[in-house]
């Protein structure tokens, strides 16, 4: 088949299957992005958490937010060079440090979201979302 071929054949049955079962499918979302998604979104909790306890003006509250936001911001550094760390080890063909930083990172995401502070002002539902 040349290349302008393909505007006037049509694909065979099993091509046209294929083609089709696959346009209503999402693409597969990565471990490693719905882990960094959740985390994110645990962290936007925590800040409309702060912003409500301002508002009612409890600033106890607010302290003691801030500090958590304080840690899970420096986690999210932490987080993040792990995945440099690892994307970089996987262009280098180096799949034992990648699996090291991979598994250094589940650990560490891990750790930050089953975090005994974080139950304080979250719901277990709030942090899975």
């Amino acid at each position: 088949m040349t290349n302008n071929d393909w505007k006037t054949n049509t694909p065979d049955i099993e091509c046209r299957k294929c083609c089709d079962s696959n346009m209503n499918t999402l693409p597969k979302k990565h471990h490693i992005s719905r882990k960094h998604s959740q985390f994110n979104n645990t962290v936007r909790l925590l800040e409309t958490k702060k912003e409500e306890a301002l508002w009612k003006e409890n600033y106890m509250k607010v302290a003691e937010i801030e500090k958590c936001l304080k840690y899970y911001r420096a986690r999210e550094r932490a987080l993040e060079e792990l995945i440099r760390e690892r994307m970089e080890a996987v262009s280098r063909h180096d799949y034992a440090e990648a699996q090291r930083a991979k598994s250094l990172y589940e650990e560490t995401m891990e750790h930050a979201l089953q975090d005994n502070e974080l139950e304080r002002f979250l719901s277990k539902e709030e942090v899975r979302l």
